[in-house]
């Protein structure tokens, strides 16, 4: 027989072991999505694109999907899309769903969120920087995304991952998922609940000022090249090959979405005009263009903007927006 001391040592770890898995039950169901505590501390862009594209609605009509970048955020307007095509007789819906780091690898996933059926059109962005050498390691904020777009099953299919971060990530994917996604939102929201009381005043909600800006006006802020020397592409860093996460998910996202019966393209939505002379070299451009004008499903390259269109170096402004907004429905009014 066991002795009773390490009798009362495995009764006290079992006990210990329960308390634990309650209390993560209790969590599990104490944080979800819907709880008033996680939408008052909701703070990060994926957070409320996942959350609207899980509740996105459709009608009969057929729907132009814009999904991407932050360029493809900051670039159109999709309500105003919609109401130019419909004005020149073209029955369709266009929904937006964009954000920060929003590359193959991250809308590949995304697909699964959106209800698109046969006969929509769905319409990436794609740019030089995507398809760097190392890219995955440099997206600083991958933690986010991949919390909330990916699986198990895409993190360890993704090429150069190491093996520490395939099992960091898939842990936090573990159920109930909702925990791990919006547990910080939850202390967030209790933090501010508690300040509110004290401070006898209302609960300040956040409200995503990312994901459908428009607030940028004509201003620009361009700052000096030398500071962004990590956006620099020298000759050679384009890895346009499976080993490179985007570029291996860029052929799966034109496959996923050809099974949904909708139709994938490609946008190139041109960077300031004087963009190439500082990040990119001509040669790396024509490559790059090469690649993409030679994949299985059509590449548009938009035509740019003037210098004034832009709010940095990369992203339009409202003047910009209004540019490629029109560009795209000249573009779908075409087709």
């Amino acid at each position: 027989m066991m002795p009773d001391e390490p009798r009362s040592a495995v009764r006290l770890s079992l006990a210990a072991f329960g308390v634990a898995v309650a209390s993560y039950v209790a969590c599990g169901l104490v944080v979800r999505p819907d709880a008033s505590l996680v939408r008052l501390g909701m703070r990060d862009e994926y957070e409320f694109v996942v959350r609207d594209a899980d509740a996105v609605t459709r009608g009969a009509r057929p729907v132009v999907w814009l999904v991407g970048s932050s360029v493809v955020r900051e670039a159109f307007d999709a309500a105003v899309a919609e109401d130019a095509l419909n004005r020149r007789g073209v029955d369709v819906d266009v929904e937006k769903f964009a954000f920060n780091r929003g590359t193959p690898l991250f809308t590949r996933a995304l697909l699964r969120h959106l209800p698109i059926r046969a006969g929509d059109s769905v319409i990436t962005s794609v740019a030089e920087d995507n398809f760097t050498r190392g890219w995955l390691h440099e997206a600083d904020d991958l933690d986010g995304p991949a919390r909330f777009l990916l699986d198990p099953h895409d993190v360890w299919a993704l090429p150069g991952l190491t093996l520490r971060d395939r099992v960091d990530l898939t842990l936090a994917m573990a159920p109930p998922r909702a925990f791990h996604r919006y547990r910080d939102d939850f202390a967030r929201g209790f933090v501010e609940r508690i300040a509110a009381r004290l401070e006898d005043r209302p609960a300040k909600r956040r409200d995503n000022v990312f994901y459908q800006p428009f607030t940028r006006g004509l201003t620009q802020t361009l700052l000096p090249p030398d500071l962004l020397q990590r956006r620099v592409l020298k000759d050679g860093d384009l890895v346009l090959d499976p080993g490179q996460e985007n570029w291996s998910a860029l052929f799966g996202w034109i496959d996923d979405v050809r099974a949904l019966g909708a139709s994938p393209s490609l946008l190139v939505v041109p960077h300031h005009p004087d963009y190439g002379r500082h990040f990119v070299s001509d040669a790396e451009v024509a490559r790059f263009n090469a690649a993409i004008d030679g994949l299985n499903a059509p590449t548009v390259h938009l035509p740019g903007a003037g210098r004034d269109d832009y709010a940095d170096w990369n992203h339009p402004n409202d003047s910009g927006r209004a540019h490629y907004t029109r560009a795209l429905v000249d573009l779908l009014d075409s087709r």
